[in-house]
């Protein structure tokens, strides 16, 4: 989403229903500075997931709770701060939705300790 976001600027803004065509040229150029700034913002977080994931696998949790409330806070700020204008029946809602719901149940899916699980009953 980073990589993409910082290369696709326009058309992810776009289809997050923004109307760039009415702020005139330098105002949709913030706009879009401003959405290349958080498509790059992702790339960090996104590197200490996967070394957490290749070095320190007792840190899943904590990342995946780390991803939850990041998720959260910002649907929270976006939702106290709803922009005029934009469309509620945007596919970005869904998406974001649906990351929402695979970090929660990844989040769940971490904490369960298999290794109960998997050990045969004594006879």
């Amino acid at each position: 989403m980073g990589v993409n976001g910082a290369i696709n600027t326009r058309t992810i803004a776009t289809g997050d229903g923004l109307r760039l065509d009415g702020l005139g040229e330098g105002g949709a150029e913030t706009i879009l500075l401003l959405f290349r700034n958080l498509s790059l913002a992702h790339l960090p977080l996104v590197a200490i997931g996967a070394v957490v994931l290749w070095r320190w696998r007792a840190m899943v949790p904590f990342l995946y709770l780390v991803l939850l409330s990041d998720q959260v806070v910002r649907r929270l700020v976006a939702q106290a701060n709803a922009v005029a204008g934009t469309e509620p029946s945007a596919v970005a809602i869904w998406i974001n939705l649906a990351i929402l719901a695979l970090l929660l149940s990844g989040f769940v899916l971490s904490l369960w300790n298999r290794s109960s699980a998997a050990r045969p009953s004594p006879k």
